[in-house]
């Protein structure tokens, strides 16, 4: 049986008598048994010796050490070995025919067996016909050469004749080979069993799970198509199914979306050796109008255009989706029923404007839109409806109740008397500026506006003049209505004066009775803003001809108004309210104050009207300000989801409520009605749910206030919406179970397969039952009962007639049902890629057979625990600001193979000390924490790169856990600001130094940075110039950018900020500098004139000089006088050091004669001075020198030694000239006395 045996003598032979002999002539194969004659003339010898028989004992042993023993028996022929041979002269063949059995797995190149001849041979072993692919030796071996030998391309047996001497006369043995067939072929697939698939097969697309879709046979060369197993690996084993031992290619998940698209099929099959071939096949999977077009919004579309768009402006666009390819896939667009102002593109979707529109006419439009795609071998469709909202713009003026008004008054009707009210109405909305709300304001125009007005917002008609000045043919003018939006309608109006008995009884406010002693009755309406203040004048009650009268209120309706006694000026009285009382009547009796004669005084009655006008005082009040409604996941786009009311107390524009989202992220999945209110969808909703499957949508209620933009008011609502999981979604659907099939040759009746009625949603659908998807045969499923037909019975009850039964193989009779008993069972073990749930129909039969019932029994499978959770990641880094804590830090997930609650994780922390620190949402992995402090190290090492090494655990339902690192590096943050070492600065700073001067160095310091900080200066005060000062940012060093000067500048004061060296959050501390400008001696004296004259009459003082110095201490600026030349003349001039006082001695000036003197500060480094000239002229009358003018000249920068001033206004050189006094000057001498200290200046002392 395929174990290696060894075969040996018993009894070694070489031990016997015939001792060595034997092992010269005879050899036992060890591994095939085979006792072969090595030397025949040796054989025949020992053979002759021992009487022509040997007895050998012959023992097999298998690798247990189990043996076996026979007995071989030798007998030499009775002719005698050496006789037969010495007459043929030839060694022969003691057989005649000799089987061998070769393995196909012979290698080439080694020897297969030896033949030997009795008696040997001399002229060696030969075969009588060549036989390739074997070779026979001179010697009897017996050799494969290459290719070798093969089982299945044969031949699988072989003859071979060997010969001595190649004779065939002589001695031939016929050795007969045959060839054993070994497992060395993989299978061949080479052969589909289709011609589809031999073809490169093309599936459709609409296949469903569990369908056929060809069949993959192979054979083994070997063995034939028996013992092959198939697997299907790659990618396509997530849609195809390839059955293990059949080779069935069946659709394991839709393939719909594959469509256009190809599917390639890596396949592996075996034999029971585990040989293997690998083939590759593509599948085509092609597509078919199996999907009808979706569109975005399948509920419904609203669109919002103005009135005023233009013919050809899109409107809106209305898009679908066909999951199918080419015409299939196409989708073309229409309205059902035409439109004379909408089109809609056939092809983008575009809804447009076809004629001008009229929202007064028409404000919304109603389509259909279908979407329908272009397929074969029928089109399928989808609709919606659609509707196009009309924006209003203001294109309708105004238009008055009645074209012309006549009006009649009595001529003595006093002063704001009400005559009429008109009234105008506009079609067009309030928020574009239509007064049909409330916003037309009238007025009156033409020659009636002397004796008429026109409240602008009641439309009361009053007197405004006397009428009594009207002709008899009265006057007329005419009304204007103007809306918010500036259209104007208008009205004429006339007015004539009549009798008093004469006046319409229809003129409202013209009436009573007609007293010939007194006054005629008369009514006034007058309006006021709701907002007005208390003692506000409203308007005034005049009488006739506007005599003085008493006003008294005798019926007041209320305290609202006041009327003044004394001039009947109407005032509000208390806090209005338009509201709760929009209008306030009065009775006033106006009596005459001026008594003219004996008898009563004249009075009336006037009835007074008070209008309260709308103030924007309310806000809008939701019905509902926290509404909740809860709607099915399902909802498709398009759908009405909740309508939102509110309502504003105010009258017109300001009472009128628009609403919109809150939020403009909601806007691409709601669409919020703005003038009903009414909440859409626009996309489903399952995508805006939180964890608890709920969400939340703000609305803003705005009322459309007629004032200044910010006077409108608005509130917001807040509606919950709560998603309803797995409502019922899904239609069920038909299918044909797996291994559905037959035959042309079947019988009637032969159950072809089951058809599956499958409903995805759960809930009450008949029964409803759990199994384990590791639930052993036997495990019971559900239980079934009849109910009785009786109606007086109502509990369930078992019938000994009915029988249950379930449909024959169904799933392959993967359930059983007792008959009697109603107990539904499984039969087998679950497969481990058994779906999600099946539906079976139970039967109930009457006893004759009939179906009396069925029952629906779900079965879901409960997944056991057979996986653990797994981290996407194994390590999380995330990095958190010092101090802060976050609710949202870093999200974990982990998943779970696994189905039901056994794949349900709950997620946790590990660890105690992460626990007081951090937060784990145990549903969704969200990791929060409280605020960190950063750790910071002792100077020296390195801070670690992660502080908090938190180990999440994710648990699902059977206790199977995984884990993950969170590492997480806490950024250091600021919390305490650097503190400077001194709480202010003072310097002193000389005025010559140079820039780069270092005045002092500020020092601050930070309690978690030290000494790392960064300077600047931030400000400077006194009026320094920017940039005066500038501070080294990392040692405080504060330096003399730019010169200062002392007499500009006496005081600075520096803000220097140091800021800390923190990544997040840096904090900075600032330190006032206060720098004192010391002064130096840099500035010369300078004298009030360049040059003096005095004309002495004798010895005593000529003059005081007066010089100044800029510098500004006193120790810079002391001026001392003196002579800058020593007098040495008899009438020594001499000059006081302290006070500049100039005096002359006793000697008398003979001529004229030019003294210098010097004025020197007292400064340090070094003193400074100026000069001076003063020009002594003789007291003798001579003829003086006179200068006609001050000259102006100008000359160049960088201009070289000897150029020449230029005069003013010339390009010629200036000239100073002199002339003596009363005639020309001549042998004038000319010298620079003053101004020129630094030598810049020389002058030709002749010209």
């Amino acid at each position: 049986c395929g174990s290696v045996l060894n075969f040996d003598f018993a009894v070694n032979p070489t031990a016997s008598w015939y001792g060595r002999e034997f092992e010269s002539a005879f050899r036992l194969e060890p591994r095939t048994g085979q006792l072969c004659v090595l030397n025949g003339t040796a054989a025949g010898r020992l053979m002759a010796r021992a009487g022509g028989r040997l007895d050998l004992s012959v023992r097999v042993t298998d690798p247990s050490g189990m043996q076996s023993f026979a007995l071989l028996i030798l007998r030499l022929p009775s002719n005698g070995l050496a006789t037969e041979s010495a007459s043929a002269g030839h060694g022969f063949f003691p057989i005649d025919k000799l089987q061998v059995d070769v393995s196909e797995w012979q290698p080439p190149g080694r020897e297969i067996f030896t033949v030997a001849a009795v008696g040997g041979c001399p002229s060696g072993y030969r075969l009588l016909e060549p036989r390739p692919p074997f070779q026979l030796l001179p010697n009897g071996s017996l050799l494969l050469q290459p290719p070798g030998l093969d089982f299945e391309t044969g031949p699988r047996t072989r003859d071979l004749r060997v010969s001595c001497d190649g004779i065939a006369s002589s001695s031939v043995l016929l050795v007969s080979i045959g060839l054993l067939n070994e497992n060395d072929n993989p299978p061949d697939c080479g052969r589909p069993a289709s011609a589809a698939a031999a073809s490169g097969q093309s599936v459709p697309d609409n296949l469903r799970p569990g369908d056929r879709i060809d069949s993959l046979a192979c054979e083994d060369p070997d063995g034939g198509p028996v013992g092959l197993t198939y697997e299907l690996a790659g990618p396509a084993a997530e849609r195809l199914s390839l059955a293990p031992s059949t080779g069935l290619l069946t659709v394991r998940r839709s393939i719909s979306d594959l469509a256009g698209s190809g599917i390639d099929l890596s396949v592996r099959v075996c034999d029971s050796d585990l040989l293997c071939s690998n083939f590759t096949r593509r599948l085509l999977v092609r597509d078919t109008n199996d999907h009808r077009p979706a569109l975005s919004q399948p509920a419904g579309y609203w669109f919002l255009v103005s009135e005023a768009a233009p013919v050809g402006s899109v409107v809106g666009r209305v898009a679908a989706s066909d999951p199918d390819l080419g015409d299939n896939g196409r989708v073309r667009f229409r309205f059902t029923t035409p439109s004379d102002y909408f089109g809609i593109d056939a092809v983008d979707g575009a809804v447009r404007v076809l004629q001008p529109l009229d929202r007064e006419a028409q404000p919304e439009h109603l389509l259909t839109v279908e979407a329908a795609d272009a397929g074969t071998p029928k089109s399928l469709s989808a609709i919606a409806p659609l509707s196009v909202l009309v924006s209003d713009v203001n294109d309708a003026a105004p238009t008055f109740g009645q074209p012309a008004y006549r009006l009649l008054a009595a001529g003595h009707s006093p002063l704001g008397a009400a005559l009429a009210t008109v009234s105008a109405t506009d079609a067009d909305a309030p928020e574009s500026g239509g007064g049909g709300n409330g916003d037309t304001r009238f007025a009156v125009s033409g020659p009636a506006a002397a004796f008429l007005t026109v409240h602008p917002v009641t439309g009361v008609v009053s007197v405004a003049g006397q009428l009594a000045d009207l002709d008899s043919g009265g006057v007329s003018g005419q009304l204007t209505a103007t809306d918010g939006g500036g259209l104007t309608g208008s009205s004429s109006i006339s007015l004539q004066t009549v009798p008093f008995d004469n006046v319409d009884a229809d003129n409202d406010n013209v009436g009573g009775d007609d007293r010939s002693d007194g006054w005629r009755n008369s009514s006034v309406s007058l309006a006021v803003s709701e907002s007005a203040s208390v003692g506000h004048v409203i308007g005034r009650i005049f009488t006739e001809s506007q005599a003085a009268a008493y006003f008294t209120v005798v019926r007041p309706a209320d305290s609202a108004v006041a009327v003044a006694i004394d001039n009947g000026r109407v005032l509000v009285n208390r806090r209005l309210d338009r509201e709760s009382a929009p209008v306030h009547a009065y009775q006033v009796l106006v009596t005459e104050a001026a008594q003219r004669g004996p008898g009563r005084p004249r009075s009336c009655w006037v009835a007074l009207e008070v209008r309260v006008l709308d103030e924007n005082d309310n806000w809008p009040v939701f019905a509902d300000a926290a509404p909740a409604v809860t709607v099915p996941e399902s909802l498709p786009a398009g759908s009405p989801l909740y309508r939102f009311f509110a309502a504003d107390p105010d009258t017109g524009p300001n009472g009128t409520v628009r609403f919109r989202l809150a939020f403009d992220r909601l806007a691409d999945f709601l669409w919020l009605h703005p003038v009903s209110g009414q909440l859409y969808t626009k996309r489903s909703l399952v995508s805006m749910a939180t964890a608890n499957n709920s969400f939340e949508v703000a609305a803003v209620a705005t009322d459309l206030c007629a004032g200044p933009p910010d006077c409108r008011r608005r509130r917001h609502a807040v509606l919950r919406v709560q998603l309803v999981r797995d409502v019922n979604n899904w239609a069920p659907q038909f299918r044909l179970g797996e291994g559905a099939f037959f035959l042309p040759s079947d019988p009637a009746g032969r159950i072809v397969g089951h058809l599956e009625l499958a409903d995805p949603d759960p809930g009450p659908a008949g029964l409803a039952a759990r199994l384990s998807t590791a639930a052993p045969p036997g495990q019971e499923v559900a239980q079934l009962a009849a109910r009785s037909r009786s109606a007086r019975v109502s509990r369930l009850q078992q019938s000994a007639a009915d029988r249950f039964g379930l449909p024959s193989g169904l799933f392959d009779d993967l359930f059983l049902v007792d008959s009697a008993t109603g107990q539904v069972r499984l039969s087998r073990t679950l497969h481990p890629d058994s779906r999600d749930f099946y539906s079976v129909t139970a039967l109930l039969r009457e006893p004759d057979g009939q179906l009396a019932d069925t029952c629906l029994i779900t079965v879901s499978l409960q997944d056991e625990n057979l996986h653990s959770p797994e981290f996407a990641e194994l390590e999380y880094f995330t990095e958190v600001p010092e101090g802060q804590a976050f609710a949202d830090l870093i999200t974990v997930t982990a998943h779970d193979p696994d189905r039901g609650p056994a794949g349900r994780l709950v997620y946790s922390i590990d660890g105690d000390d992460a626990l007081s620190r951090f937060i784990l949402d145990p549903s969704s992995g969200r990791l929060s924490c409280s605020a960190l402090d950063y750790p910071r190290p002792p100077r020296g090492p390195a801070s670690p790169r992660y502080h908090h090494r938190i180990r999440v655990v994710a648990t699902d339902g059977g206790g199977r856990t995984g884990t993950a690192l969170v590492l997480v590096r806490v950024l250091p943050a600021n919390r305490f600001a650097p503190v400077f070492r001194e709480s202010r600065y003072s310097a002193r700073l000389p005025e010559l130094a140079p820039p780069g001067h270092l005045l002092l160095a500020v020092s601050a310091w930070d309690r978690e940075d030290g000494d790392r900080l960064a300077y600047r200066v931030v400000s400077q005060s006194g009026g320094a110039a920017a940039g005066l000062f500038s501070v080294h940012p990392a040692t405080g060093e504060l330096r003399l950018a730019i010169p200062v000067d002392r007499e500009k500048l006496a005081f600075v004061s520096i803000t220097v900020a140091a800021t800390d060296s923190s990544e997040v959050n840096p904090m900075s501390a600032l330190v006032s500098v206060d720098v004192e400008i010391v002064d130096q001696n840099d500035h010369r004296p300078e004298f009030a004139s360049a040059f003096y004259s005095a004309r002495p009459a004798g010895p005593g003082p000529l003059l005081t000089l007066r010089a100044t110095d800029r510098d500004s201490s006193a120790a810079n600026s002391r001026l001392t006088y003196s002579l800058a030349e020593p007098d040495s003349a008899s009438h020594a001039v001499t000059v006081d050091p302290d006070s500049g006082l100039v005096s002359l001695g006793q000697s008398a000036l003979p001529n004229s004669r030019l003294i210098r003197v010097r004025a020197s500060d007292s400064g340090l480094p070094a003193a400074l001075t100026a000069e001076t000239a003063i020009l002594l002229l003789p007291a003798t009358s001579k003829p003086a020198l006179l200068f006609d003018r001050n000259f102006t000249g100008s000359i160049a920068e960088n201009s070289a030694a000897g150029t020449c001033l230029t005069a003013a206004g010339t390009a010629q050189c200036l000239m100073v000239t002199a002339r003596v006094e009363g005639g020309d000057a001549e042998d004038v001498l000319y010298d620079i006395v003053g101004g020129n200290e630094d030598g810049l200046f020389c002058i030709n002392s002749e010209s």
